[in-house]
């Protein structure tokens, strides 16, 4: 009986620990080959290991990580939908989002916008005033138009060189956002491209252009000479121009500087080229109280959104430069899922028996009632008894589901005998049918069993040890209860 119990409660224990164990996957999505493939996180120690696999499939509350990989963080965000598809309908489940790099976020419109002022400045150069006229031959006035002029020919000049430098490092930097290269080798070219352009020698002409618009400033400051309207207007667009342009160079949270590239690559440094987001195999509907009764898949749906300048409203105002707005690409990948390999309990009727039978004791006493003899025949008929089971079914996705149980019956039929069974076996049940079960196996059997010190068929006498507190003779003393082993079948009923 000891023995039974600890049994009983090691097969409890065990099933309850299969049933509630969790285990977790990765499914990587590679965008520049376009293939899934799929990995097992397994401990060793304390340490995680991954292992390839074909294809996992789901039990509830598996960890389930989408990674996006060789997907470049500077252009691109990733949301996670889910889809829980039954055999009927359709449930739906929030969806994720992550971060982004501020610095790397607004630099490709930056540095547009500096290129589209450059070339605003060298576009139009400013024609030398008064023709071929000696300086002799002007009066102050003149003289002061034509020392303005020639510092808006400075800086057309100027311009134009940094207008071609700064195509180039725009050219370049592009790079940065490059959707069908790795990280490491947008690391390379980049690497290369610093390597050979003179930052400082940019950053100095928009220093230059800056210092030639200050001298022009001071100039008209409490000047007395009217300005030619030619000369007039090409000041204003180059104060215009250059106005625009420090905008660009000197934003107040990421300005172009000398330091620009080693921004650059240290965000190159920090980024992996890997959006995950992390999902729990369960549903989210009360049918099936967020387990995965009824599922058979979940379809995980990676949308790639790309960065877009973000669109001011009717006041002039925006909650930010840009934002993710525009869905590039849609991958989805559909996951089997196994039922739920929760413990449930069932109950049921069987009909249990004993290997050897039951015995069953006729007790004849002597003339004088000073002795007994004791006979017994073995009933080899099948106890009608309801039972209750726990229940463990495993994970296959077939029409036929087999389970382990463990539980207990009692005999109903005969009030007299009500016989406790402990039942241990197996069965199965039909999916499309799933109310009922088959369950059959071993079980053990409360029987009488004559005492040991009496034996069948010889006569012995009756002692005091045999009567009941009121000192008369009390048959049920002279037997033990064991369990004998045996065999029982039956259905459980599912609720």
């Amino acid at each position: 009986m000891k023995h039974l119990k600890s049994l009983l409660l090691l097969t409890l224990i065990s099933t309850s620990t299969i049933a509630l164990s969790q285990s977790k996957y990765i499914i990587t999505y590679d965008k520049l080959e376009d293939n899934f493939s799929y990995e097992k996180v397994l401990y060793d120690h304390g340490r995680e290991t991954f292992h390839t696999i074909k294809k996992p499939r789901l039990s509830f509350g598996d960890v389930v990580i989408v990674r996006a990989k060789n997907t470049n963080e500077f252009v691109f965000d990733m949301k996670l939908s889910e889809r829980y598809i039954k055999k009927d309908n359709e449930n739906s489940a929030s969806r994720l989002l992550s971060g982004f790099s501020p610095m790397l976020g607004g630099l490709a419109g930056r540095l547009g916008g500096a290129v589209s002022e450059f070339s605003e400045i060298a576009s139009y150069p400013p024609d030398p005033i008064y023709g071929s006229r000696g300086d002799e031959a002007l009066s102050e006035s003149e003289l002061f138009n034509v020392e303005l002029n020639k510092k808006t020919v400075k800086a057309y000049e100027i311009a134009k060189l940094g207008v071609a430098e700064l195509r180039t490092l725009q050219e370049n930097t592009a790079i940065i956002y490059a959707e069908d290269k790795t990280l490491d080798e947008i690391k390379l070219e980049f690497g290369r491209f610093t390597e050979r352009f003179d930052m400082k020698g940019l950053i100095d002409q928009v220093d230059e252009l800056n210092n030639l618009l200050s001298d022009i400033d001071q100039k008209l400051v409490g000047s007395d000479y009217d300005l030619e309207g030619e000369v007039n207007s090409e000041i204003k667009a180059l104060r215009k121009s250059i106005n625009k342009l420090n905008e660009e160079f000197n934003d107040e949270e990421n300005p172009i500087t000398e330091n620009l590239f080693d921004d650059i690559q240290s965000e190159l440094e920090n980024a992996d080229f890997e959006i995950q987001h992390i999902a729990v195999a369960q549903s989210n509907g009360y049918n099936g109280a967020g387990t995965l009764e009824d599922i058979n898949e979940i379809e995980y749906s990676i949308q790639f959104e790309k960065l877009v300048e973000d669109e001011e409203d009717s006041y002039g105002y925006s909650a930010g430069s840009y934002k993710f707005d525009n869905t590039q690409m849609i991958r989805k990948v559909k996951i089997k899922t196994d039922r739920p390999n929760l413990p449930q309990w069932s109950t049921g009727i069987v009909f249990v028996t004993p290997f050897s039978g039951t015995p069953v004791y006729a007790v004849a006493r002597s003339e004088w009632d000073d002795s007994l003899l004791v006979s017994s025949t073995s009933d080899k008929s099948l106890l009608f008894s309801i039972a209750t089971n726990i229940m463990y079914e495993f994970n296959i996705n077939s029409p036929v589901l087999p389970h382990v149980s463990g539980g207990m019956a009692l005999g109903i039929l005969d009030e007299n005998n009500r016989r406790v069974s402990f039942l241990l076996g197996g069965g199965f049940r039909f999916s499309a049918f799933s109310f009922l079960s088959v369950n059959a196996g071993i079980s053990f059997t409360q029987s009488n069993v004559l005492r040991e010190e009496y034996q069948e068929d010889t006569w012995f006498e009756v002692g005091d040890n045999l009567d009941d507190q009121w000192g008369d003779f009390d048959a049920d003393n002279l037997y033990d209860i064991k369990f004998k082993p045996g065999y029982y079948f039956g259905l459980n009923i599912h609720f």
